[in-house]
């Protein structure tokens, strides 16, 4: 039996057939567990949330946390049944409110009663969307403004690399590796480094959609391109997120285009312009899927018909503060998440803090 492969006796999977819901109340259940039992799943869990928060008050200290299931909040005459109550363990005061969903949806109605409750907490509260895929652009606006977004599979890496750092024979790794095995069964994966034969596949993807020159689309080249998206959102929103979530004018985005002949998948954030001349700003990671792909980070304008600068520049202005060659973008590519984000995060730093002191943020 291979490392991962799983016994029957998996506890979560043996609890879960007790377990109304199973799915997700399941997987809260499991990530309660995993919080209360093991220090650095918690201590790597909450770096995962610290790294998205607006950063105006002290983290707290992780080993001094405690999560308790299915804690009711107050909200405009009504309980909230939060998934996952994370509080100070000596004082009792609340430092996440963990909302966890996989299939079932999350609606306006559940996300202004979770803005309801935190109106009657700490300012310092923030509350936590565990989701699928992260961040849910059609919910983007109605999410309160103390409001992060993670994904299953990030906290899946997060079980995998505490588990790097215990004894195979310790109970703590078998309740990370009954944790994983069991969130494989709910079709939830980590986000994996792309391997060579991925990494060879998204010029593969350019050339179909824009040569189509009898090149063939096949499940592995579709698969590298999914891959490569996840990457850098996972990237985007670990290191932007809490520049733009407090002011709902900005929204995610996610699309391909061409340019001048090569496929470039992007990510980022944008927001429409009230200033005159200009229609909208953005800032965003860009991937060019090239035979050596490079990776850009960018931020500009789109820009009206009267702007002074639309005869020289066209319909777009910008700024590219980064491009990294080819070697540093595979690289990037082959980490583990969430390390990779670290390793780029200090050049997403000194962008975002450029981009918001332009003139047209």
């Amino acid at each position: 039996m291979g490392n991962d492969e799983q016994p029957s006796n998996n506890l979560f999977l043996v609890l879960g057939k007790y377990v109304d819901r199973q799915d997700e109340n399941l997987l809260t259940q499991a990530l309660v567990v995993l919080f209360n039992r093991v220090t650095n799943f918690r201590e790597t869990f909450c770096a995962l949330v610290e790294n998205r928060v607006d950063g105006r008050h002290p983290a707290p200290n992780p080993r001094q946390l405690e999560a308790t299931p299915q804690k009711r909040r107050h909200a405009r005459g009504r309980d909230v049944l939060v998934d996952m109550d994370v509080s100070d363990r000596e004082t009792e005061r609340p430092v996440y409110l963990v909302e966890s969903k996989l299939e079932a949806g999350l609606g306006p109605k559940q996300l202004q009663n979770y803005k309801a409750a935190l109106k009657r907490l700490p300012k310092s509260v923030t509350l936590v969307l565990l989701t699928r895929h992260g961040i849910d652009q059609t919910l983007w606006q109605h999410a309160p403004s103390r409001t992060i977004w993670l994904s299953w599979s990030l906290v899946v890496e997060a079980a995998i690399e505490a588990r790097k750092h215990l004894r195979e024979s310790s109970f703590e790794y078998t309740l990370l590796k009954d944790f994983v095995h069991m969130t494989e069964t709910k079709g939830i994966r980590p986000v994996p480094p792309m391997t060579t034969d991925a990494w060879r596949r998204l010029p593969i993807l350019s050339r179909y959609i824009l040569q189509n020159r009898g090149q063939t689309l096949d499940y592995r080249t579709v698969t590298a391109t999914e891959l490569a998206f996840q990457r850098l959102l996972a990237h985007r929103d670990s290191a932007w997120e809490r520049t733009f979530s407090a002011d709902r004018r900005w929204h995610p985005y996610q699309s391909i285009y061409d340019d001048d002949g090569a496929l470039v998948l992007q990510v980022g954030y944008w927001r429409s312009r009230p200033r005159k001349n200009i229609q909208q700003s953005y800032i965003g990671l860009e991937l060019e899927c090239t035979a050596n792909p490079k990776l850009y980070v960018v931020y500009g304008w789109q820009l009206g018909r009267k702007h002074p600068n639309y005869d020289a520049c066209g319909p777009f202005e910008f700024s590219c503060p980064v491009e990294m060659s080819p070697g540093q973008t595979r690289k990037l590519f082959k980490e583990r998440m969430p390390a990779a984000t670290d390793s780029l995060r200090p050049r997403l730093a000194r962008v975002i803090k450029r981009f918001v002191v332009s003139k047209y943020r």
